[in-house]
């Protein structure tokens, strides 16, 4: 998937119950801030990755990890409680990153080890203990710890596998990030997930305003006339997406909002032209990559959810 992402600082999010290699399914890459939500660590460990930061209530994380923690955090005193209301993580409640170990260590971007392996004084990470009763998941909390620390491009490995709930509570993290103005993606073994929006305001969404309350468009220059919310739509620049062909794969477009227009997809088995998607119809799903060509999806207006699934 062609998301933009140049020049920002990524952010990985380790999530619990991963069956799929992490380090084939992501590239960790030197300046990486790497977390583990809660029983992600099991799996970071088990992948030889050593976190910058392992954030969450610590329900899901396995017996030996729920010792250490314990252990650590009453000889070092590293046990962060933080009161998580639906506010916004602030760099003041973050611990000091500059006495963090690296994000990796040596045996990172290796074939799992399939156990976990002996943790060293020096594979200590940050730990930010959330209490059990929030607002937010362990995942929403490491994106806001990640948008604490400067971070505008997040993938989340794993999280579309296990409890709905869960799923579904990950695809409106992705949601948030796009909210924040950043760029993300969920990889989870034979699934993707990205999304793609154009909500952002135009003149002629501006002009449109101004004939629904009923003011006078006079003030923006007598060539303005007012628009219909269609005729606005046409306006906008669309977004565009471009998704490599995946071997074996399949993929889908649903709307995220409640209608996403000018929506077009290209060089795929089923085509769209400036279509209206919305979220109770599902026209988008089992879709098709053709002839080893790139799919380019794009839309004016809306939030679209876009996933490739191995067949």
């Amino acid at each position: 998937m062609d998301v933009s992402k140049e020049n920002k600082k990524r952010c990985l999010i380790i999530t619990s119950n991963i069956q799929f290699d992490i380090c084939k399914a992501v590239r960790i890459q030197a300046g990486d801030l790497v977390l583990c939500a809660d029983g992600g660590w099991d799996e970071a460990a088990a992948a030889g990755i050593v976190p910058d930061a392992v954030i969450g209530d610590f329900d899901s994380l396995s017996a030996p990890f729920a010792e250490k923690l314990c252990t650590w955090a009453a000889t070092d005193g590293i046990g962060i409680e933080i009161a998580m209301k639906s506010a916004p993580v602030s760099p003041s409640m973050l611990p000091d990153k500059s006495a963090a170990p690296p994000a990796l260590n040596s045996g990172a971007n290796k074939a799992p080890a399939h156990k976990l392996r002996p943790m060293a004084d020096a594979d200590l990470p940050k730990i930010v203990r959330l209490p059990a009763e929030k607002d937010e998941t362990d995942t929403l909390a490491c994106v806001k710890y990640g948008l604490a620390k400067g971070c505008e491009d997040f993938c989340i490995i794993g999280g579309l596998s296990g409890r709905f709930d869960h799923t579904f509570a990950n695809i409106q993290t992705l949601s948030y990030i796009m909210d924040m103005g950043c760029t993300g993606r969920i990889v989870d073994g034979k699934n993707r997930a990205v999304m793609l929006d154009c909500i952002r305001k135009s003149i002629y969404d501006f002009m449109f305003d101004i004939e629904v309350e009923g003011l006078i468009p006079d003030a923006l220059g007598d060539d303005l006339e007012p628009c219909t919310p269609e005729e606005a739509d046409r306006q906008r620049r669309p977004a565009v997406l471009t998704l490599e062909p995946v071997p074996h794969a399949g993929f889908a477009v649903f709307s995220y909002e409640t209608r996403s227009t000018g929506v077009c997809i290209r060089n795929a088995r089923y085509t769209l032209d400036e279509a209206v998607l919305t979220q109770s119809f599902p026209i988008g799903v089992s879709n098709e990559f053709i002839d080893g060509k790139p799919v380019e999806i794009s839309l004016r207006a809306g939030r679209l959810l876009i996933v490739v699934s191995e067949k």
